[in-house]
């Protein structure tokens, strides 16, 4: 991954912030913190308690996973959708994203992803997220 491509940095993060694991992690925080690396370090402490209800994936649902050992495989595409223009230290992406529970049928929703960077010349990090409904 390219920390200066807008496009790879954010499908990096937010394959990782809903890159779940029931079998090794509580619940959905665990991934956003798993994403660390890739996120502004103010988002990343704000954002924890809204990764509990950023996917449509239900607590009971979560917990029927972690008790099957359910193994998920998450993707993000970066869409053609319109979007704000980017600046030297900001850009606004769509993002499609798919999960995928082993023997289920797929999961999809779309992500409105901001990214920041202090420099121009400096990495992009995931600085902002909403979920559409």
């Amino acid at each position: 991954m390219d920390p200066c491509s807008i496009e790879q940095v954010l499908a990096a993060a937010v394959e990782a912030v809903f890159g779940y694991h029931p079998s090794e992690q509580v619940d959905q925080r665990g991934a956003l913190r798993a994403a660390r690396a890739l996120l502004d370090p103010g988002f990343a402490e704000r954002a924890e308690p809204a990764a509990l209800v950023w996917s449509p994936v239900t607590a009971t649902q979560w917990q029927q996973w972690r008790t099957d050992a359910t193994i998920l495989t998450t993707t993000a595409r970066v869409t053609s959708d319109d979007h704000p223009a980017d600046t030297a230290t900001s850009a606004h992406r769509v993002l499609a994203v798919e999960l995928q529970p082993t023997g289920q049928p797929p999961i999809r929703w779309a992500v409105y992803a901001h990214a920041t960077r202090t420099t121009a010349g400096s990495a992009w990090l995931l600085s902002g997220l909403e979920v559409a409904s």
